[in-house]
């Protein structure tokens, strides 16, 4: 059923599946969603599948488009499963999490453009509410008529005090101008606040301080 329906997808498509080219013709055919009728639903179908069911999870792990935002268990960061070693109970990862190392190289490539870009739009940029959370702490809520606290922050569920970046990174504006096209990296010290941007082709480049 999935095999036809991805067939069905890729015929209307005109083109091989990818993540980019089933979210870009998902848009043209919504422009006229009479006349695509028979091409929504089967992109619907499909999306149901891959976002709802352990093996369209399983497909696209590596994608960006088909994978919803989720409460963490912080007890269960990690995914163990129990098993038993010359007979004593011992925890590992599950098969589709082990990596194995070889030498002093990273077990983790890092995240490509999609993941960087999914990141940035996922942002709230909670800077233009004038709380940048992730740069300068994530602060308790107090009573008007409170004193105020010793502690002006939130700990996390391990007792750890979320007081933001020790770096003084601006994080928000980093993803609100990188989701918007314009790749950044900070230029000189840090004292100076000065960031840099790369531009779109065919424009200017820019430093602000």
């Amino acid at each position: 059923m999935v095999r036809r329906c991805k067939r069905e997808l890729e015929a209307a498509m005109g083109t091989s599946f990818t993540e980019l080219g089933f979210a870009e013709a998902v848009t043209r055919w919504q422009q006229d969603e009479t006349a695509n009728a028979a091409a929504l639903d089967v992109a619907l179908r499909y999306a149901a599948w891959a976002s709802h069911t352990a093996e369209g999870r399983a497909a696209h792990k590596g994608g960006v488009l088909f994978r919803a935002p989720r409460k963490l268990d912080y007890m269960k960061l990690v995914p163990v499963e129990l098993t038993h070693v010359n007979g004593v109970d011992a925890w590992k990862l599950g098969d589709g999490h082990v990596r194995r190392r070889e030498g002093f190289a990273l077990t983790d490539p890092g995240m490509d453009l999609a993941g960087a870009l999914d990141q940035s739009h996922y942002c709230i940029w909670c800077h233009e509410q004038g709380k940048d959370s992730c740069a300068h702490g994530l602060f308790e809520k107090v009573p008007a008529d409170a004193a105020p606290p010793d502690n002006p922050f939130k700990k996390s569920p391990f007792g750890v005090t979320l007081a933001g970046c020790p770096l003084e990174e601006q994080i928000s504006e980093f993803h609100k101008l990188r989701a918007e096209g314009w790749p950044l990296a900070r230029a000189g010290d840090r004292s100076a606040s000065t960031i840099r941007w790369w531009p779109r082709p065919g424009t200017a480049s820019a430093t602000i301080a």
